[in-house]
C-alpha cells in the first residue's frame, strides 16, 4: 500500500495531468490533494471545484508500481455498460 500511496502522490511521474472540474454548486466531492494550488497554477476559476486528476502518459515498465501483480482483474465491458433507449 505504501508503494501505491507514493506513486499516487507523485501522479505516477506522468508527463501530463488532466484535471476535471465541476461547478461548485454541485454535490460532487473533490478527490484532489491541494486543490488551491491546482486552481492557482491551472487557472481554474473560483466557481469551479477541482473534482479529479488523471495522470496520462506512457507506462514505465521498470517501475515497481506497474508490476502486473498490482493490476486488478477487470470486469468485462458487457457487465458494466448498459444502453437504454
Amino acid at each position: 500500500m505504501q508503494l501505491f500511496s507514493h506513486a499516487n502522490k507523485t501522479m505516477f511521474n506522468a508527463p501530463a495531468i488532466i484535471f476535471l472540474t465541476v461547478p461548485k454548486k454541485s454535490p460532487a466531492h473533490s478527490m484532489v490533494s491541494y486543490p488551491d494550488l491546482v486552481r492557482k497554477y491551472a487557472k481554474i476559476p473560483e466557481d469551479e471545484a477541482v473534482g479529479m486528476a488523471i495522470a496520462v502518459g506512457y507506462i514505465d515498465k521498470n517501475a515497481e508500481i506497474n508490476d502486473p501483480k498490482f493490476i486488478p482483474a477487470r470486469v468485462p465491458f458487457e457487465k458494466i455498460y448498459k444502453l437504454t433507449k
